[in-house]
């Protein structure tokens, strides 16, 4: 028993003076470096997209009628328009097609056909124009209507330098 005690003893009075003789541990403070950076700031080199979009109205104002002299070869009634971006409409109107409800699906059908076998066609309108404007990508939408004007079928055809 008197061993016992003694080693409780012995063990709390090690544990006391080991808390005792514990070193004090400062806490490290990072000194603060400030760094420095170096801002740059965009400077675009070329015009802006403005800039951009005004040359292209300015080359749809100066070549729409000799555009539409070289898509109407058979007389047909085309009509050019600005779409959004870098984007024509070519409309064409067809003055002997009358939409009605027992013929709409069939000429909508007819002419959703007739887009892949005038691909070739239209896209190669769209790479003159693209060429031609100096511009990297350019979309043609080409619309076929009736002679009132109703749409028909309508296909994009987007050409790119990328």
């Amino acid at each position: 028993m008197f061993k016992k005690l003694f080693f409780v003893l012995t063990s709390v009075a090690t544990v006391i003076a080991l808390i005792g003789c514990r070193r004090e541990v400062e806490p490290v403070v990072e000194e603060y470096i400030p760094v420095e950076y170096e801002y740059y700031e965009y400077v675009p080199t070329g015009p802006t997209e403005e800039e951009l979009r005004a040359q292209f109205e300015d080359f749809f104002n100066n070549n729409h009628d000799r555009l539409v002299a070289e898509i109407a070869t058979g007389g047909e009634d085309v009509r050019l328009e600005l779409g959004d971006g870098y984007e024509f409409l070519l409309t064409i109107l067809l003055d002997d097609i009358e939409l009605d409800d027992e013929n709409r699906n069939l000429y909508s059908l007819t002419f959703g056909l007739f887009f892949p076998e005038m691909a070739d066609f239209f896209e190669g309108i769209a790479t003159g124009i693209m060429d031609d404007a100096e511009i990297s990508n350019f979309r043609l939408t080409a619309i076929f209507a009736d002679m009132h004007g109703e749409e028909i079928a309508r296909s994009r055809f987007d050409v790119s330098t990328e």
